[in-house]
């Protein structure tokens, strides 16, 4: 029988320090791993608060994170059917003992104003910079049995890429029994294969809306009755089926909800 042990060993630090007293403060800490399939990994952050006000806030981050490999990313082994081709042919799914991890550089900002008692207002934007995204690379093909042909896919660190965005949300009360609150987010994906990677890699920058907005609607009515309505816009999605394949979805098209709810 067949045992394996893979410890992991981590630890955090952090401090934060008062630049100006109730007006600017900073805040640094780093989280320290070791993993047995990339050994130390080290993931700092940095974060400034500044509140002028006591209706307004403003901060900035800048942190590193990681994704380490997966057990079955660094061993598995897998056999796919064929989708019908003549002579048929298998896909077949190997690990990486050699996979890097999946790391990203994530700039951030925002800004809160408290406009009245009764209304917030919040904006964020961020960037971010991804390296070594782990995507199936395919190897040379193989004879397989009865004719037919054997794909070889192997995890690898192959693709780059950034993406960036921003959201804006808001948070209302007319009145004591009513409250709205709205966002709207915008994204965007550049995502970079290296090469001999397949095209189909950079196909994940259409699996992500690019446009998303929300509005919400709450009523008290009077002690005992609420009702809400809640309306959401996702912006269309074209990431689905690149290779142009039949039978394959080739877009999502956008699409609004509604939703109605009262409770007694």
């Amino acid at each position: 029988r067949h045992r394996r042990q893979d410890p992991v060993w981590s630890a955090f630090v952090q401090d934060e320090v008062a630049l100006v007293a109730e007006r600017l403060g900073v805040s640094l800490g780093a989280k320290l791993e070791h993993n047995p399939f990339t050994g130390v990994e080290v993931q700092p952050s940095a974060r400034l608060l500044w509140t002028p006000g006591a209706a307004h806030s403003a901060w900035a981050a800048v942190s590193r994170a990681v994704r380490t490999p997966s057990l079955a990313e660094d061993d598995i082994r897998s056999h796919g059917l064929s989708r019908g081709a003549a002579p048929p042919v298998f896909p077949r799914v190997t690990g990486n003992p050699r996979l890097g991890t999946e790391a990203v550089l994530a700039y951030e900002a925002g800004y809160r104003v408290q406009a009245t008692a009764a209304l917030s207002v919040d904006a964020a934007a961020f960037y971010n910079v991804y390296d070594g995204l782990v995507t199936f690379v395919p190897g040379t093909p193989e004879p397989g049995p009865g004719g037919s042909t054997v794909r070889p896919l192997v995890y690898r660190n192959a693709v780059d890429g950034e993406t960036y965005g921003a959201e804006v949300a808001a948070d209302w009360h007319p009145t004591g029994g009513w409250a709205l609150y709205g966002a709207y987010s915008f994204l965007r994906m550049q995502l970079h294969p290296d090469p001999g990677a397949p095209a189909t890699a950079a196909a994940e920058e259409g699996k992500s809306p690019a446009h998303q907005a929300y509005l919400q609607s709450s009523w008290d009515l009077g002690r005992t009755v609420e009702c809400d309505l809640t309306g959401r816009y996702v912006g269309r999605l074209t990431g689905f089926n690149p290779s142009g394949a039949a039978g394959l979805v080739d877009a999502v098209s956008a699409y609004t909800t509604l939703d109605a709810r009262l409770a007694w």
